[in-house]
Parts: C-alpha cells; sequence; structure tokens
C-alpha cells in the first residue's frame, strides 16, 4: 500500500512473554518495522528460498527495543533503513539504519501478561513523516520513542510505500524465551473530507499561495 498525505500506517501487536526474561542491559534483541520490499515479495510467492541479498535495497522504518523484568533495559529508539546497498540483513545491521535519540525503555515487566506493542506511520505533510513507537500495559503506556523524517535523513527520500510487517528476535537475550504473539492488526487510517480540505489549505498556506475559502467546504 501506499501513503498519502494526511494518512496512517498503525501496526499493534498484543503478545505475552513467557517462562522467563533473560537479562540484556543494553541490547535490543526485540525488532521490528514496517517495509517495501518487491523483489523480495516476489522471491516469497513463489516460494523461492530466502537469500539475504534480496534486502539490499528494502525501504522502511524500525524499532529496536529490549524486554526486561528489571529497570535496567536499553532504551527503544526508531530508526529508517537508509544503507540500501551494503547490509543485506533486514533488521540484524544496525550500520543499515540511521537512528533517532533513544526514548524509553520497557522494563518492570511480568510473565504471562499481555502487552501492546504500536508503531504508527503518521504521514503528516511532503516533507514530514513521523514514526512513532508505543509499548503499553493496558491504558498504561511504558516505553515509546519517536522519528521524525523530512526526507533528508540519511539522503534518502521519505518512505511512503509498504508491503511487510516483519519481527527479528535474534536472540532470547533481552527479550523472553517464548513471546506468545496474541493478535497482530494492520490500520490505514485515511482523514475525513472536511480534514482534507483542511490540509490542502494547511499546505497552500505554507507555500504563500493565495486562498478564497468560498471556493470549497471548510
Amino acid at each position: 500500500m501506499s501513503l498519502s498525505v494526511g494518512e496512517k500506517l498503525i501496526a499493534t501487536i498484543d503478545f505475552i512473554p513467557e517462562v522467563a526474561f533473560v537479562s540484556g542491559g543494553t541490547s535490543r534483541n526485540f525488532r521490528m518495522g514496517l517495509f517495501f520490499n518487491d523483489a523480495q515479495y516476489a522471491a516469497d510467492s513463489v516460494r523461492r528460498q530466502w537469500y539475504g541479498q534480496w534486502w539490499t535495497d528494502a525501504t522502511g522504518y524500525s524499532t529496536t527495543f529490549g524486554l526486561s523484568d528489571t529497570t535496567t533495559v536499553a532504551t527503544a529508539r526508531n530508526g529508517k533503513r537508509t544503507n540500501l546497498t551494503g547490509g543485506l540483513s533486514l533488521l540484524g545491521t544496525d550500520s543499515a539504519y540511521t537512528y533517532a535519540a533513544g526514548g524509553t525503555g520497557a522494563g518492570s515487566l511480568s510473565l504471562d501478561t499481555v502487552y501492546t506493542i504500536k508503531m504508527i506511520l503518521d504521514y503528516q505533510a511532503a516533507n514530514s513523516m513521523a514514526v512513532s513507537f508505543e509499548f503499553s500495559l493496558g491504558e498504561t503506556l511504558i516505553a515509546s520513542c519517536s522519528l521524525s523524517d523530512d526526507g533528508t535523513l540519511g539522503s534518502q527520500p521519505i518512505y511512503t510505500d509498504f508491503d511487510f510487517l516483519m519481527f527479528r528476535l535474534s536472540s532470547s537475550t533481552a527479550t523472553a524465551e517464548v513471546v506468545d504473539f496474541q493478535s497482530i492488526t494492520i490500520e490505514h487510517i485515511v482523514p475525513e473530507p472536511a480534514t482534507l480540505a483542511l490540509l490542502d489549505l494547511a499546505d497552500c498556506l505554507r507555500s504563500g499561495e493565495k486562498v478564497n475559502v468560498s471556493q470549497g467546504p471548510f
């Protein structure tokens, strides 16, 4: 799918950590992201064996974080995949990403408890993609982080096409021995027509164009 200005893409995941947490300190081995790569999609659709080079030019945004039952846990961080020629691994190579400053950490967690992860892509304007991450227990926000992409981050344009939600739990370190996924929901949020009209007006005002407000419903 492709996002237009004013639209959002939201991935919501409910999961339960089970068996035991494995201390990881600064490790961020729970990784996820929303990506686009038509070559890998074509390879998977014909049941071709996975091979790393298919991911070389994959574009998208990721979140990496750790889980812990103590307060010692790495902060969550969002990244934009900006190295499209070197790193073959989709979520295993930090050098393939440009990261924003870390947010807060998912610490003091409990086993056998349902937690919710949200990754939100908010295409706010032609030069603004807001990427946010939320980790919650019910209505209580535990950890979060954000990234602002203006289309110059890592010398790559804003990404608006997506066809993969991917996970990488590369080690039980800084996660849990068992992660039981309960539900995965993808939402494409399109603003109401009145909101679209306001977005058009805002774009015109930013460009300095004169606007006759009687021309449309506001």
